[in-house]
């Protein structure tokens, strides 16, 4: 014998038809929502609403405070870089060979010089000063 097409009871049947009767409503109805703001947005109405306040100005220095110049040796080359970033990070823009292994601090692959510190980099952000050298161990 054949397989035989599996219908769903009759009590079934009625709640489907109107679940997706409701389906096909709702989305005749967010057409509807979507296309009634279609004419204020030609008109430029939200022109605005997206743009950064005129009288809110930047403040002053915080932008550079925050800026960090990396020297990473051997090599000398030298990044920007951002004060509380983490070094991993860091140290992977820079191209340092550095392996990583638990990336928890525990097992010490992955530690590096920061100005003559020994630092693990996998837990650790760069810190607040104009200037930074990180030495490959």
């Amino acid at each position: 014998t054949g397989a035989r097409l599996r219908t769903a009871p009759p009590e079934l049947q009625d709640a489907m038809l109107h679940s997706k009767t409701f389906i096909v409503l709702l989305l005749i109805a967010c057409a509807g929502v979507v296309s009634s703001f279609r004419a204020p947005m030609r008109m430029g109405l939200f022109d605005k609403a997206f743009q950064n306040d005129e009288t809110l100005k930047p403040l002053e220095g915080y932008a550079d405070k925050r800026k960090v110049q990396v020297t990473f040796q051997p090599g000398g080359k030298v990044i920007q870089a951002v004060a509380g970033q983490k070094l991993k990070e860091v140290v992977r823009a820079g191209r340092l060979p550095v392996k990583y292994n638990c990336n928890k601090g525990d097992c010490g692959t992955c530690e590096i010089l920061v100005d003559g510190k020994k630092t693990r980099a996998c837990v650790s952000s760069l810190p607040f000063k104009p200037q930074i050298t990180i030495k490959a161990l």
